[in-house]
């Protein structure tokens, strides 16, 4: 429907029949659109816009990269270097690192160039090639190509000698390089051989390094006898044994001050040790606090073979052949050994069935014990070589012969021991150290068996002995060394050395002079 402007219905014809219309639509009618066809450039695109200013720019840019590195860049490589601060770091060195820098880049320009010639970056080049060098303290450039270096050096500690290879070793424990010589440095020797040494690590021990440098400086101010070696027993050892030119050797704690240790060395050589003594003297151990403990070199060692060593279970026919190799090589040193092998726990198992069995008295049990002994006396006696039945010794009848390796009965009457037989031994042979090779690293603060924490103590006087193990025995019992002989042994001045028999590397190092683990009743 139609309506005007006053809403009103219009009629059809009076809306499409006006002039103004009909004028309109004839012109419509007569209308013709003309098409122009665009004229269209077609081209591809080689170049962006404002690409001649881009061809200008990299033009400009290639041309200062060919003057650059056909004239410029020479010149701007550091060629003069002047070091100070180093006393073992030399100029050839710092030179030589250069020069190698020169061999890489960063971006096409190489590392010696004057403007990557950072202190940051030196320091970083010199601590890893060179390891003498701390650190790189200053850099001073000056154009074109001059450096001053300025450096703090790592100070040398000793060096470190290991399977026939020698290593500088600094003050802190850094393992530096491989060296050839020791340039008056003090040398080292590992006697660890299962170890090896890597360049760069640290010594875990790091007082070993300082103990090392101020006892080997303070050494000759206290000492007549000049040093001539130094060994550890592995490379982060808490001890270091220090050999005289006299042939003696002294044992230190590292953990210890230098100046305390060494007044005591000197104490005890100028005062203490008798001069009938010092030109046999084989070591002194200072390792601990509250004792000093010196040797002399023997000829002639009573061994007290404990029999649980020989039979623990059964036979232990590779202990007896080791201990039979041991002693002929010592005793191929001149060295002569009496050994008197007890009943161990052969007799302990013979003692405790018989008590069982038949109630048998104390002196029963004894004669079972001493005929044990007997046997494994005899037993032994063959093993270590000999040549036709003879009867074994007795304290009553025995004489040095010219045999190295002799064999001996302990007990031959009730209320002894093996242990108390070895005492009295010494006594008439006038050898003031007893060996007693037993199933036990040594005396303990504690039983072993039971507590695992138990501390072995390395000397220990027979009071002190007598305080932890009482002063009387019992047939069959199982103690480190008979307490019934240990005031007879102390009134003698005799010491015994308690080590583990199944160890016989520690019996040999013992018998050389050597470190070894077990416990010294000193008896003084």
């Amino acid at each position: 429907m139609i309506f005007s402007k006053h809403r009103r219905k219009l009629e059809p014809r009076r809306r499409f029949g006006s002039p103004t219309f009909r004028s309109r639509l004839r012109q419509a009618a007569a209308y013709k659109r003309t098409f122009n066809m665009p004229k269209y450039r077609f081209r591809v695109p080689l170049l962006p816009p404002f690409s001649r200013r881009r061809i200008k720019f990299i033009s400009a840019a290639a041309f200062i990269l060919v003057f650059y590195y056909s004239v410029v860049s020479g010149k701007l490589l550091i060629t003069e270097v002047a070091v100070k601060g180093g006393g073992q770091v030399s100029y050839e060195q710092v030179k030589e690192v250069l020069d190698a820098a020169s061999n890489s880049r960063l971006f096409l320009i190489p590392r010696n160039h004057f403007f990557l010639m950072t202190r940051g970056r030196l320091n970083r080049l010199m601590t890893k090639t060179v390891p003498e060098v701390r650190e790189v303290t200053k850099v001073n450039r000056s154009w074109p190509n001059k450096i001053e270096i300025e450096i703090s050096e790592r100070n040398p500690g000793f060096v470190l000698s290991m399977k026939e290879r020698k290593f500088l070793v600094d003050e802190e424990g850094l393992v530096l390089k491989e060296v050839t010589d020791e340039k008056g440095l003090p040398l080292v020797v590992n006697e660890n051989q299962d170890q090896d040494v890597v360049l760069g690590e640290i010594l875990s021990n790091p007082k070993l390094v300082a103990f090392i440098q101020s006892m080997h400086r303070a050494w000759p101010s206290k000492i007549d006898s000049r040093i001539s070696s130094i060994k550890i027993t592995s490379k982060n050892s808490f001890e270091s044994q220090f050999t005289s030119e006299a042939g003696w050797s002294v044992f230190f704690d590292v953990s210890r001050p230098v100046a305390v240790q060494l007044a005591g060395l000197s104490l005890m050589i100028n005062k203490h040790i008798p001069a009938k003594d010092k030109s046999n003297l084989a070591y002194i151990d200072m390792r601990s606090e509250k004792w000093v403990y010196w040797r002399t070199k023997m000829k002639r060692y009573i061994i007290s073979l404990g029999g649980s060593i020989i039979v623990p279970d059964k036979i232990d026919i590779k202990f007896l052949k080791n201990f039979r190799k041991v002693v002929r090589d010592q005793a191929k040193t001149g060295k002569k050994f009496l050994i008197l092998p007890g009943g161990g726990a052969t007799a302990r198992n013979y003692q405790s069935a018989a008590r069982k069995a038949a109630n048998v008295s104390d002196a029963g049990l004894d004669w079972i014990g001493i005929e044990t002994n007997w046997f494994h006396a005899q037993f032994v006696r063959w093993i270590l070589g000999a040549k036709k039945h003879e009867p074994v010794m007795t304290y009553k009848n025995f004489a040095w012969h010219k045999e190295p390796l002799m064999v001996a009965l302990g007990g031959i009457k009730p209320g002894g021991s093996s242990d108390s037989s070895s005492i009295n031994y010494a006594r008439k042979l006038n050898i003031k150290t007893v060996i007693n090779l037993t199933n036990v690293d040594g005396v303990f603060d504690r039983d072993p068996r039971k507590f695992k924490n138990a501390k072995l103590i390395p000397f220990m006087t027979w009071r002190q002995f007598r305080a932890q193990f009482g002063a009387s025995r019992k047939p069959g019992q199982h103690k480190p060394f008979d307490p019934s002989i240990a005031k007879l042994a102390e009134k003698s001045g005799i010491e015994v050395v308690i080590i583990n028999g199944r160890n016989l590397k520690n019996l040999k190092d013992y018998l050389s002079g050597k470190k070894f683990k077990g416990t010294v009743i000193v008896a003084r």
